[in-house]
């Protein structure tokens, strides 16, 4: 459900500084609470408590909206990402390598 409000969020406006802030915000957030949240039901991914399902969602949306800022806000492609970006694109060249790995 976080990942479909951020892709809400992504989704409905032209790429601006606010939805990455906003993105940047909630990842804190998540993070914070799962943290907090540790000290009653430990961070234990074999699990999946809540509280590893809120420190994950927090950190997945801080590397969601520092990418979304560099690439969509500033418009900035990192040498060496032409990989990712090809291999995002074709969804049988990761079903294949998933495989061989």
């Amino acid at each position: 459900m976080i990942g479909v409000m951020a892709g809400l969020w992504l989704c409905k406006r032209t790429p601006s500084a606010g939805i990455s802030f906003r993105l940047a915000i909630s990842g804190a957030l998540f993070l914070a609470v799962g943290v907090v949240w540790s000290g009653a039901l430990p961070i234990v991914k074999n699990l999946w408590t809540s509280s590893y399902a809120m420190v994950s969602a927090g950190l997945t949306l801080l590397i969601l909206a520092s990418a979304y800022w560099l690439v969509d806000v500033l418009g900035r492609r990192p040498i060496g990402t032409e990989f990712f970006r090809s291999f995002g694109l074709n969804a049988i060249a990761a079903y294949v390598l998933h495989a061989l790995i």
